[in-house]
């Protein structure tokens, strides 16, 4: 996804939506990345991984994803990984 014209503040500066914290928007990757869930700029402090069940073309796996403080869910993390 894109960064929105409006998203960008002076200085080539992107803000993130659960700290505040100013980040550069040339270290997307390194140091803050989009939210999978909502595509909110969280920083590597606030990114939480949630696992989310995939089904391949045998069997089902699991994937993690990126998301914000808002989706994440730990519950998701206890659930049983036998098949």
């Amino acid at each position: 996804m894109a960064l929105a014209p409006k998203e960008i503040l002076p200085g080539g500066k992107v803000k993130c939506s659960d700290c505040g914290r100013l980040l550069l928007v040339k270290d997307r990757g390194t140091t803050w990345e989009r939210c999978h869930v909502c595509g909110a700029i969280i920083c590597i402090n606030d990114m939480y991984y949630n696992r989310v069940q995939m089904k391949g073309r045998y069997s089902y796996y699991y994937d993690a994803i990126r998301v914000c403080k808002k989706h994440h869910n730990m519950s998701s993390w206890h659930q049983d990984l036998s098949y």
